[in-house]
């Protein structure tokens, strides 16, 4: 419980916080975690810092009147593809992982993280026991409009608000086309825009490639593709100029042809 006249420095950490009743000060970067909020609103007479105060586990209602942000912290077996975590400073997308159990010692996960600020791709480990920072996302649904150069267009398919994104946002660009609704992920504590969601798969004409063999539909000997939105993909023989084929969104692989 903290209660008259405590000031809690910059980067401090709290476990097992109970209650916040008067004149506290918090600095910037605390984080708190464990108990809840005895009071439903925080008074005015806690002094939030210019910078988020992150909390864990306790009555979010008061907090987050107050400007305060709340961030989850996870255990290594609740990563999964598509999370966004906090990491060396950087918020990264999770796009690769696999969990692995060991003969002897803990279990650890490898994960492969795009960074969202800017598009480079690491290999990381993550050894049993650590802690994951995960970044709080809003999910809203854009249309894509066009690309200039690297820059990307979308618009919103609500209020029709467009905004602009580099291709270092996108996990598969040459997959996009024009017309296609996507989910990009904001992240709430500042309404920037993270990362963009492909659907599973999408659906594209072919518009080039060596003539299909008659009669043949074997699916283990491929060719190059190229598609409607200039991508390449590698495709059965059989498979001809005009065809429409699924495409995998997160390998860029061939699927299936579509017939209409």
């Amino acid at each position: 419980t903290l209660a008259g006249h405590v000031t809690i420095g910059d980067n401090v950490i709290l476990a097992g916080l109970v209650a916040v009743h008067q004149f506290v000060s918090i600095g910037q970067h605390a984080f708190v975690t464990g108990g809840s909020l005895v009071r439903k609103d925080v008074p005015p007479y806690v002094k939030a810092a210019r910078e988020p105060l992150s909390y864990v586990g306790i009555n979010s209602v008061g907090l987050r009147r107050r400007g305060f942000v709340s961030e989850k912290i996870r255990e290594i077996q609740d990563i999964r593809k598509g999370l966004c975590i906090r990491y060396n400073n950087d918020i990264f997308k999770i796009i690769e992982f696999l969990h692995v159990k060991p003969g002897k010692g803990p279990a650890f996960v490898r994960t492969k993280l795009k960074s969202v600020t800017s598009g480079k791709v690491l290999d990381n480990t993550f050894s049993g026991g650590s802690k994951i920072e995960d970044v709080r996302v809003e999910t809203r649904s854009y249309q894509y409009l066009y690309a200039e150069g690297d820059t990307y267009h979308f618009m919103n398919t609500d209020d029709y608000n467009q905004i602009t994104l580099a291709e270092s946002a996108l996990d598969a660009p040459g997959l996009l086309k024009e017309g296609q609704v996507v989910t990009i992920l904001f992240n709430t504590e500042d309404a920037m825009p993270l990362s963009v969601d492909m659907p599973a798969s999408v659906i594209l004409e072919v518009t080039y490639t060596e003539p299909g063999i008659k009669g043949n539909t074997a699916t283990n000997a491929t060719k190059p593709a190229k598609v409607e939105t200039g991508a390449e993909v590698n495709v059965p023989l059989f498979i001809n100029e005009g065809d429409k084929i699924k495409v995998d969104t997160a390998s860029g692989s061939y699927m299936e042809r579509v017939k209409e």
